[in-house]
């Protein structure tokens, strides 16, 4: 007589999980329609939520986030179910302000297009962008999955693109490109039936032959149909032509290798000037109560922050390193040369880490953690260390001051560079941000080493930055030590927080 399966009985009905990329073995029993067990019947696996719990063909099931989802295991026209529910506990507390941010989830803008009437007509009509394509660079596919890996799926930005308007005056006088104010005096926009209310934000975008007009985020001051508009938005600028630094142009990096002396290239991560530009901004604009800054470092030479700050420390004179702006290179929000990710400070500001992608250390003691690539799509992505006591200004609003922890990997396609063979050694640890609480995060150098000239400026050598196997972090506040490499990109690492 043929065996069908019949039944199927689980080893657990039941699964309850407490941290992340935890796992646990399923079996399944086959029997047949007389109740023997089919031992060689082939059992299929799938879970009803793979962001909460994955499941493997041999029925290896692993945590992702918080939540609930089945497990399913089918044989023929037999099947039975696990329950999977997992639960983070929050974490211990002591001397802690200030709470996890709303999850920053949309943004909907009005983007306004200006020309400028010294541009060539023929310019314009063989060279410049349609408003088609430029709402392809900043709403098309590539941003749309730009966004969703920063925000881990929460984020959206769509919009509505109004133009060519064209300036009353040049764009272009006495040898510089009119700015911001300039471009925002434009008397000319109308927009029959145009609503504001349907928006979250505006753009000012400026096209021309000759040059950047620069960019901002915040108040933005302009007329639609002869009235200002209320809201404010962000201020990008768009050039085209031959030269070089036009907006369509892939990044550039220079890497600082000593005395005068570096390697200048094209960015091998696939994003043009302008999607960076109008990425950067953009963030700007997304927690205004806080307001997102820049991504800075905070180097010592040949010492790490902590000690003394050595000799000569400043880019140019008044200028510390200790707070160098836009000085973390592998961020979108600092000088991009390195890198085009968005930090994890940034990240916790806009709501989108949690306990199902962070884990959160607000008290004294030591803590083992494993820590998955920033960019990745499971486990711990960051480690966010809050010291009790140590309170942000304006901490009505803010979280303790304090540090994070992020693993970056070359071949993450925002994290290319790494591969560079002087940026090769970033894969090999963690990155170390301090936080002031607020929108101003500084990344740490783990090997400090001296600092050198650069046609005309001190520079710090950023070129391997990373805590790695055998290196030891240790401030009068936290102690960083024991990282270990796992086989699949993961990094493990002992965290304590001192008294």
């Amino acid at each position: 007589m043929t065996q069908v399966a019949t039944s199927i009985e689980l080893s657990e009905s039941e699964l309850t999980f407490a941290s992340l990329a935890a796992t646990t073995q399923l079996t399944a029993t086959v029997k047949d329609q007389n109740g023997a067990t089919m031992t060689s019947a082939t059992v299929t696996w799938a879970t009803s939520d793979a962001a909460v719990a994955t499941v493997s063909s041999t029925g290896l099931v692993t945590s992702v986030a918080d939540g609930t989802a089945t497990i399913t295991a089918t044989s023929g026209s037999a099947n039975a179910t696990a329950a999977v529910t997992m639960a983070i506990p929050a974490p211990a507390e002591e001397g802690q302000q200030g709470a996890d941010y709303s999850t920053v989830t949309n943004m909907h803008l009005a983007v306004f297009v200006v020309d400028f009437p010294d541009t060539p007509e023929a310019v314009k009509a063989n060279s410049f962008p349609s408003t088609n394509e430029l709402a392809d660079l900043m709403f098309g596919e590539r941003m749309v999955t730009y966004l969703d890996d920063m925000s881990y799926g929460a984020f959206t930005v769509t919009g509505d693109m109004f133009g060519y308007f064209t300036h009353q005056n040049p764009g272009f006088v006495d040898g510089r490109i009119v700015e911001l104010v300039g471009v925002a005096s434009i008397n000319s926009i109308t927009v029959p039936g145009f609503d504001i209310t349907q928006y979250d934000g505006v753009v000012l975008l400026s096209v021309h032959d000759q040059g950047l007009a620069g960019a901002r985020a915040g108040a933005i001051s302009f007329d639609v149909n002869g009235s200002p508009v209320p809201i404010g938005g962000l201020f990008v600028s768009f050039k085209v032509g031959s030269d070089c630094l036009c907006s369509l142009d892939p990044l550039s990096f220079s890497i600082p290798t000593g005395a005068d002396a570096g390697i200048e290239g094209t960015s091998t991560i696939d994003f043009t000037r302008f999607q960076r530009t109008f990425a950067h901004e953009l963030f700007h604009t997304l927690r205004p109560e806080v307001g997102l800054g820049h991504a800075n470092s905070r180097t010592n030479g040949g010492s790490f922050d902590y000690e003394p700050e050595v000799t000569g420390n400043e880019s140019v004179p008044g200028y510390s390193l200790l707070n160098r702006e836009y000085g973390n290179l592998y961020d979108v929000m600092g000088k991009s040369e390195y890198g085009v990710s968005l930090n994890s400070v940034f990240r916790d500001l806009l709501g989108w880490t949690n306990q199902g992608n962070r884990y959160s250390i607000k008290s004294y003691g030591q803590h083992n953690v494993t820590i998955h690539p920033l960019n990745g799509s499971r486990g711990v992505r960051s480690i966010e260390i809050r010291i009790p006591y140590d309170y942000a200004d304006n901490y009505d609003l803010r979280k303790n001051k304090g540090y994070f922890l992020e693993v970056r990997r070359g071949d993450d396609q925002w994290d290319n560079m790494l591969l560079h063979p002087e940026l090769r050694g970033n894969n090999d640890g963690l990155m170390v941000l301090k936080t002031d609480g607020g929108g101003w995060p500084r990344l740490l150098d783990m090997s400090p080493s001296p600092n050198f000239p650069f046609y005309g400026q001190i520079v710090p050598d950023l070129r391997d930055v990373v805590l790695k196997p055998g290196m030891v972090y240790e401030n009068d506040q936290i102690r960083l030590s024991h990282v270990v490499a796992n086989g699949d990109g993961s990094f493990s690492i002992d965290v304590e927080v001192k008294r």
